[in-house]
């Protein structure tokens, strides 16, 4: 694979703010790679970099091998086609207009365009479905339209490196799909592309690798499998976040709840009634209890899944306090817990007591005391999982 873009160790500062703490990141031909992660984690602080848009405080940026600072606008212009997030343009040009703006790179200066520069224009409102928009005012477009008209503009420069900034945010289901699938097709021509994308699905589903940034920092990278788990999400996003395998798209799929505080708690059980329990929970936001069952079991996998915490029973030694079972509890669960059977009908009762009142639509319970754990579960409980 050809390396078109390369950074490493970039620092940016704002006085004091450190907005980028050493990122490196690298894409070539035929990949598309997805920047993810929480508002103000320095996604598009790092795109606009790699753009040569924006000095990095320090750090190293190549594109084609070459340095980017030694390059001058036009050459890099030939390279790099860049989708900004504010799609804002305060002169009165139409959509064949913005898009030819694309072309500049090509020609000489004060040239006029060329038919070259006019067909690659229409070849790229084609692609991206604009053309019967192309005598329109840019300035009545839509934000979704205008979108498509600047991804347009990338294109029609004819780059080898795509850089999107949210290029999908204001597009409708069917737009955001014919976006990405333009974009899909760019790379497997030869291009690479570096994306910003919210929607951790559309992430999924078309980026080859991503990179899920934190605080200006790189908390995890690799292929959408390894990075869109539970634990590193929940800990950018500060959400419940449950993750399972999509068959028919064949990528993970990503959940998110507004988490709920509560005291620590110990579940367990086995099989459907377990399962069923932890959804229940999940739905609720309850996530910060503990699931006590054998390790690489079905409902650890499950628990896992949706970004519980899980314990082994035979790691436990000393009595833990009561552990409330759905369904059959595991072997060896009585040597470390009191084990309370509870019916499944009966989990809102379990969540008043034990998690501060979850309801559906998000109220606490009525009683005061309610949702108050006693205080020996929570003792035991917080001495044997570190809660």
């Amino acid at each position: 694979m050809k390396l078109l873009l390369e950074a490493a160790g970039v620092r940016v500062r704002y006085g004091h703010a450190e907005v980028l703490r050493g990122v490196s990141l690298e894409a070539g031909a035929g990949e598309v790679v997805g920047l993810v992660g929480p508002n103000g984690a320095g996604k598009s602080t790092l795109l606009r970099v790699v753009a040569g848009l924006q000095e990095a405080t320090e750090g190293r940026v190549l594109l084609e091998g070459q340095e980017l600072a030694g390059l001058a606008r036009r050459e890099r212009a030939r390279v790099v086609g860049f989708v900004p997030q504010d799609t804002r343009i305060d002169f009165p040009l139409s959509v064949e207009q913005v898009v030819l703006l694309g072309r500049h790179a090509h020609g000489r200066r004060l040239s006029v365009d060329s038919a070259r520069d006019f067909a690659a224009a229409e070849s790229a409102m084609a692609r991206v479905g604009i053309l019967p928009y192309r005598d329109r005012r840019y300035s009545t477009l839509s934000g979704g339209e205008r979108q498509l008209v600047m991804l347009a503009r990338a294109l029609a420069g004819e780059p080898r490196l795509l850089l999107l900034d949210e290029p999908v945010s204001a597009l409708d289901l069917r737009h955001q799909l014919l976006a990405l699938e333009v974009v899909r097709e760019f790379v497997s021509s030869g291009g690479g592309c570096v994306v910003i994308l919210h929607d951790l699905n559309l992430a999924a589903r078309y980026c080859d690798r991503v990179l899920l940034l934190e605080r200006g920092q790189v908390q995890a990278s690799g292929r959408p499998p390894e990075v869109l788990r539970p634990a590193p999400l929940r800990e950018a996003y500060r959400v419940a976040v449950a993750v399972r395998p999509d068959e028919l798209l064949e990528c993970p799929s990503v959940v998110a709840v507004a988490p709920r505080e509560g005291g620590p708690a110990a579940i367990s059980g086995s099989g459907p009634d377990l399962i069923a329990a932890l959804a229940a929970l999940f739905r609720r936001g309850c996530t910060h209890a503990r699931v006590v069952v054998p390790a690489r079991s079905p409902e650890a996998a499950a628990a896992e899944a949706l970004g519980f915490e899980t314990v082994d029973p035979g790691a436990l030694v000393d009595r833990a306090g009561t552990a409330w079972a759905f369904g059959p509890p595991p072997p060896g669960l009585s040597r470390a817990f009191d084990v309370e059977q509870v019916e499944l009908e009966a989990i809102d009762a379990l969540f008043e007591r034990l998690h501060g009142g979850c309801h559906e639509d998000g109220g606490s319970a009525a009683n005061g005391r309610a949702g108050e754990a006693s205080p020996a579960l929570t003792s035991s409980i917080s001495r044997h999982f570190g809660g």
